[in-house]
Parts: C-alpha cells; structure tokens; sequence
C-alpha cells in the first residue's frame, strides 16, 4: 500500500519503504478511467452545446423568409380611381412588381413605391402606395404632381393592358 496520494484524484504515490501491491494499480487505473471518461463526457457535451449555440445564433442572425408568387394581366387602367391591387394572405415585409418593360419595389415603410428600371422618366412623387394587412394598391396620378411633365399612365402604375406582370413578396418568418 502508497504512504502517499495525489492530491485531485487520490492516487497512489509511494515510497522505496512501500510494499506495492496490484489492487493498488488496479484501483488507480479505475480511478483514472472514470475522471477521463466523466471529462469526455463532459468535454462533448459541452463542444455539442457551443455547436448548437453557434446555429442558432447564426440563424437568429440571418433571419428567415417565406417567398410568394403572384401575376396578373394589366387592364390598362390608371389613377387614382383604378389602382393596381395585389391581394396576399398578410402584409409582407416588401415586394417587387415586374412587368416587361418595368420593375418597382415597394414596402409598408416607403411612402411611395419605387422604380427599379423602366423605359420612360417618372415622377416619384406622383406614384403612391396604400398597405393594409391583405393588399397593397398602387397608382400614378399627375394631378396631385407639382409638374405635369411626367406622365400619368398605365405604365407608370404597373397596369400596361395586356402585360403579364409578376409580384414577388417577401414575408418575415421568424417574426
């Protein structure tokens, strides 16, 4: 048997006087195999939860959405009295409208939408838009522009007659 133990795990640490016997060593490698294997455990338990931790966090970071599709077929119509309706299943975060010759952005944020691309020079100020929780109604009026210089058409309200356009909406799901 040890005169002596370690001081964290207790041990076996003898002296030249010691008689040494194998029930010492064996209880020593018991020892020491249940403090490596409890600081394995320990250890993946541990690198698991910082990986778990990091997905999430990086997830928290980066957000989520859910994409939707609609289309239409302009009528022609423009103004105030004719806006362009885009129905949805609840307000989305933005969208952007396309058509063959234009494109616009718009968001609940913005007070007006905006052009992306389009073949004739607009009036920003004359173009409007009006969210509620299921639709967003945009429209291009003149009469309300300090200058009749650009024109108020159907065009500029994405509701050429004939033209196929697109929506696509973007919704917030971790909201």
């Amino acid at each position: 048997m040890s005169t002596n133990q370690t001081t964290n795990y207790q041990l076996s640490q003898w002296v030249k006087s010691d008689q040494v016997k194998m029930e010492d060593f064996n209880a020593d490698n018991a020892k020491i195999d249940a403090a490596l294997g409890q600081k394995v455990e320990q250890s993946a338990v541990a690198a698991l939860a910082q990986t778990v931790e990091g997905h999430t966090s990086a997830l928290a970071r980066k957000g989520n959405c859910r994409i939707e599709y609609r289309s239409y077929v302009g009528t022609g119509q423009y103004g105030p009295d004719y806006p362009t309706v885009i129905t949805f299943t609840r307000k989305p975060l933005f969208v952007i409208i396309a058509g063959s010759n234009q494109c616009v952005m718009d968001s609940p944020m913005l007070p007006r939408f905006i052009f992306l691309a389009n073949d004739e020079k607009q009036n920003p100020y004359t173009h409007y838009s009006t969210w509620t929780d299921t639709q967003l109604s945009i429209y291009s009026n003149t009469a309300s522009s300090p200058s009749g210089y650009y024109p108020d058409n159907a065009l500029a309200q994405m509701n050429s007659k004939d033209v196929t356009f697109v929506a696509i909406l973007f919704f917030a799901e971790d909201a």
